[in-house]
C-alpha cells in the first residue's frame, strides 16, 4: 500500500536529510558603528541646525497677539517638522511612488532650514564687520542642514541595503523550498507508479495459476517445458487467453506487456501455436512452471 503524502514526506526527509533547504543568516555589509554613527551624526546635525531654526521662527511670531507658550510650541515644533521632513525625504526618495514628493519635501524643508540658519548665524555675527564673517555665515547656515540631510540619507541607505539583502535571501529560500516540495511530490509519484506496476505484474503472474487450479488438469501425453521468466510470461498469457496463439509473434508481443518478439518466438514454435489455436495442445502449470501438453 502506497504511503500518503505526510508519511512519504517524513520518509523522504529521514532518508535525505541533506536535501532540506536551510535559511541563511544575513549579515550586514556595514559595521555596526557605521550604522549607528550615521544616526548619531544625523541627530547632532539636526540639533545644530535646530538651534538656529528655533530662534528665527520664534522671532517671526508676534508675541503680543499669541500666548507665549504657544509661541514656544510652534518654534520647537518647526524644528521637529523640518528635521523630520529631511529624514522622511531621505527614506522616501528610494521608492518609485513617492520619490517625486520626497524630492519636493526635501527642497522645501532644506530651503527653510538653510534660510533660518543663515539668518540666525548672520544675526549672531552682526557685530563683526569682518569679511570672513560672510564665509562663516554661509558655512554654518548651509553645512548643518545639509549635514543632517546627508547623514539621514546614509542611515536610510544602510538600512535599505540590509533589508534588501534579507528580502532577497528570503525570496531565494522560498524558491528553493518550493522546488524541494516539488521534488518530494515527484518522488512520491514515481513510488506510487512503481507500486502499481509491481501490483499489475503480480496479478498477471497469479491469475494463470488460479485458472489452472480451477480448470485445466495435468493430463498425460508428451510435455514441452519452457524455462525463463519472459518465456513463462508468454505461456501464462496464452494459457489465460488461448486466442493469442492465433496471432503472429509480433502481434503477440504487442498484446503482452514487457515482452519482445524474440521472447515470443522462444516460448513456442509456429507449429505449436497452430496446435494450441486448433485445440490439440494446451498450456498447463505442472506445479513448477508452465508447459505445453498434447490433449489426450
Amino acid at each position: 500500500m502506497a504511503m500518503n503524502d505526510v508519511d512519504f514526506r517524513e520518509f523522504y526527509i529521514r532518508n535525505n536529510p541533506g536535501s532540506i533547504p536551510k535559511r541563511v543568516t544575513v549579515e550586514s555589509r556595514f559595521p555596526w558603528w557605521a550604522v549607528w554613527g550615521s544616526l548619531v551624526l544625523f541627530v547632532f546635525s539636526a540639533l545644530a541646525s535646530g538651534v538656529h531654526t528655533i530662534p528665527i521662527v520664534e522671532a517671526g511670531i508676534p508675541a503680543s497677539s499669541i500666548p507665549y507658550s504657544m509661541v514656544k510650541v510652534a518654534a520647537y515644533g518647526s524644528f521637529i517638522a523640518i528635521e523630520l521632513a529631511l529624514m522622511l525625504s531621505a527614506f522616501l526618495m528610494n521608492h518609485d511612488r513617492t520619490k517625486w514628493y520626497a524630492r519636493a519635501m526635501f527642497l522645501v524643508s532644506a530651503s527653510a532650514a538653510i534660510a533660518a540658519n543663515i539668518l540666525s548665524v548672520q544675526s549672531a555675527f552682526a557685530a563683526n564687520d569682518a569679511e570672513q564673517s560672510i564665509v562663516v555665515v554661509v558655512m554654518f547656515g548651509v553645512v548643518f542642514p545639509l549635514g543632517a540631510l546627508i547623514s539621514g540619507v546614509m542611515f536610510v541607505a544602510i538600512r535599505e541595503s540590509d533589508v534588501n539583502s534579507a528580502r532577497h535571501t528570503e525570496k531565494e529560500y522560498t524558491r528553493v523550498k518550493i522546488a524541494w516540495d516539488k521534488e518530494i511530490q515527484a518522488a512520491h509519484a514515481v513510488t506510487i507508479a512503481d507500486e502499481e506496476k509491481r501490483a499489475r505484474r503480480q496479478a498477471r503472474t497469479e491469475q494463470p495459476v488460479a485458472l489452472t487450479n480451477n480448470g485445466h488438469t495435468n493430463g498425460g501425453g508428451a510435455g514441452y517445458r519452457r524455462g525463463g521468466g519472459g518465456v513463462q510470461a508468454v505461456l501464462a498469457a496464452v494459457m489465460a487467453d488461448p486466442t493469442l496463439a492465433a496471432l503472429s509473434a509480433r502481434d503477440m508481443a504487442l498484446r503482452i506487456d514487457n515482452v519482445q518478439k524474440s521472447t515470443v518466438s522462444s516460448a513456442m514454435t509456429h507449429e505449436e501455436k497452430q496446435h494450441i489455436a486448433a485445440g490439440s495442445m494446451v498450456i498447463v502449470h505442472d506445479g513448477e512452471k508452465y508447459v505445453i501438453q498434447e490433449v489426450q
